[in-house]
């Protein structure tokens, strides 16, 4: 009778992401650049884990050759939704609108400190929109 409540209880914890069973720790800071017609950007995430959970952060430097007129911007995404599922690892950030998403990666923990997936990025405003395959490190 106190088996049955215990097994759904462990199932709950387990797909909600409250317990991680063999899960890859992706808690540190990963960096890539990604290479655009005019310009470079210069990719930093933070990432902390929670068993199942990841939140954290994205910045992103825009790197443009050097000009008077060229100033590097920086923007700061918080990623808002972080699942990891053994080696398996995604995250999104969204504008205050609440849309599309500026930034979605998925992909796996491989090593001890790197992530290989497929980066999302959604900024128009900087002229970046397009999947890129990315190597965090």
């Amino acid at each position: 009778i106190v088996v049955l409540p215990a097994i759904g209880l462990l199932l709950f914890l387990v797909s909600s992401g409250q317990l991680c069973i063999n899960c890859a720790k992706v808690t540190g800071s990963y960096t890539t650049d990604i290479k655009l017609d005019e310009s470079s950007l210069s990719i930093n995430v933070v990432l902390k884990q929670d068993q199942g959970n990841i939140v954290g952060q994205v910045v992103v430097s825009e790197q443009k050759p050097p000009t008077p007129s060229n100033a590097s911007r920086q923007y700061l995404e918080v990623i808002h939704t972080g699942k990891i599922r053994q080696r398996t690892v995604a995250f999104k950030t969204y504008p205050r609108s609440g849309q599309t998403p500026r930034f979605e990666f998925t992909g796996e923990a491989v090593g001890e400190h790197e992530l290989k997936g497929n980066l999302v990025v959604n900024m128009p405003e900087i002229g970046c929109v397009g999947r890129f395959p990315v190597d965090l490190k």
